[in-house]
């Protein structure tokens, strides 16, 4: 299936307050995108797919390719079983 992410760059103020500090106010900003979706059209498909498998290199087995990052859902620097597991969950074709 589809995941309806609201996908992209946002922007936005965080303010704080305290008794002690008085009042702060944050920036922030947080870019968005699906995991594994390697051609970021919002869905995984067999092209997502097909860039996962040439990613895939096992427990263990560290990222060369700066590329196959977006493939690593957990972020311990590989792409293996437990990363196709999330994968797996969010797959839905186009």
């Amino acid at each position: 299936m589809p995941y309806d992410a609201p996908f992209g760059d946002y922007t936005g103020q965080i303010t704080v307050s305290s008794s002690n500090a008085g009042t702060q106010v944050v920036n922030v900003s947080v870019h968005v995108e699906l995991f594994a979706d390697s051609d970021f059209d919002g869905d995984l498909d067999l092209y997502d797919f097909a860039c996962f498998q040439g990613c895939f290199g096992g427990d263990g087995v560290p990222i060369v390719d700066s590329a196959c990052a977006i493939c690593d859902s957990d972020g311990d620097n590989d792409v293996d079983l437990a990363d196709y597991a999330a994968f797996a969950a969010l797959y839905g074709g186009p």
